[in-house]
């Protein structure tokens, strides 16, 4: 049996790494083991197409495990429906390894390596090649505002902030793991 503090944890990351009607579909599934799809758009009010979608998503991250029987009646398949709990810290850990690698360290190096300009009326912004082109002019409207120099390092630090985190976070659970 699942506790009350383990199914938010679970909606909220399902929510984050799916979208929020999956968590609708996992949290049915948690409540009935062995769910099937009609039951469960039953339980959602979902369109069977759309659970199919949610829980191939959800089997492709390893979330989910399908056992097939044929109806005898119809002669169709019917899918029955488990969550892997086993699996559910790995998934958790391969999107904060892949949020850390290819968006937040690419981000920073990106933000490192430009300067910045903005048209002090419109607040577009531009990098410094985008802005050497147009003469540190504004092309919009007929604006012709000069551009001025915009500092990044707000965001350089919230990057830095967040792949500290990350990082932290990712180093404990090999502790853990190592233990």
């Amino acid at each position: 049996m699942v506790s009350s503090e383990e199914k938010k944890y679970i909606d909220k990351v399902i929510k984050l790494l799916l979208r929020p009607e999956a968590s609708k579909i996992a949290l049915a599934i948690l409540e009935k083991n062995d769910a099937t799809e009609e039951w469960l758009t039953k339980r959602t009010d979902m369109k069977l197409s759309v659970v199919r979608k949610i829980l191939y998503d959800m089997y492709e991250l390893g979330l989910v495990d399908f056992r097939r029987e044929r109806d005898e009646k119809t002669s169709w398949y019917i899918y029955h429906i488990n969550f892997k709990f086993e699996n559910f810290n790995k998934v958790v850990i391969d999107r904060l390894r892949y949020i850390l690698e290819r968006k937040l360290k690419l981000r920073l190096k990106y933000e490192l390596s430009h300067s910045f300009y903005e048209c002090p009326k419109h607040k577009k912004l531009f990098t410094e090649s985008e802005a050497l082109q147009l003469n540190y002019i504004c092309p919009y409207e007929d604006c012709g505002e000069v551009m001025l120099q915009r500092s990044n390092q707000h965001i350089i630090d919230k990057l830095t902030k967040y792949i500290g985190i990350i990082e932290k976070i990712l180093d404990l659970t090999e502790e853990k793991k190592n233990k």
